[in-house]
């Protein structure tokens, strides 16, 4: 990426430990470049399972995540993580963690490979919003 504000916004779920359990933790970040590569960064020392559910290329990945994180600020852990941990009830996920992230593609994303197109979030449908939670 030439601009150096460019990089990556990502939406990072922290599986939880009780099966059926139904809400969740999630960490929105920025990266430069591989936001998997981060995903492993922060697995060392988590005893729980983190999956990368989502992921944008940006125009300014700082001012991209810090507008996402007050989009979702109602939803901030308050177990610590500082401001990029979020708990999510399974009943909200579609509306405040999914359409925020979405509109933050919309506002700050940039096409990538020479798409003309962004690749938006999908929204779950219940059965989905369990696998993903569970699986």
């Amino acid at each position: 990426m030439a601009n150096p504000n460019e990089g990556f916004v990502y939406l990072i779920l922290e599986m939880p430990q009780q099966p059926g359990q139904d809400a969740a933790f999630y960490k929105v970040g920025q990266c430069r470049d591989n936001c998997q590569n981060r995903v492993g960064q922060l697995q060392t020392g988590n005893p729980r399972r983190l999956r990368l559910i989502g992921q944008h290329a940006v125009r300014n990945m700082t001012e991209a995540e810090r507008w996402l994180h007050r989009q979702l600020a109602n939803y901030t852990s308050t177990l610590g993580g500082g401001t990029e941990w979020f708990y999510v009830q399974k009943a909200h996920v579609n509306n405040v963690l999914i359409a925020n992230f979405n509109e933050m593609i919309r506002q700050y994303g940039i096409a990538i490979g020479g798409s003309p197109q962004h690749c938006f979030l999908p929204t779950y449908e219940p059965h989905e919003l369990d696998n993903l939670l569970h699986n």
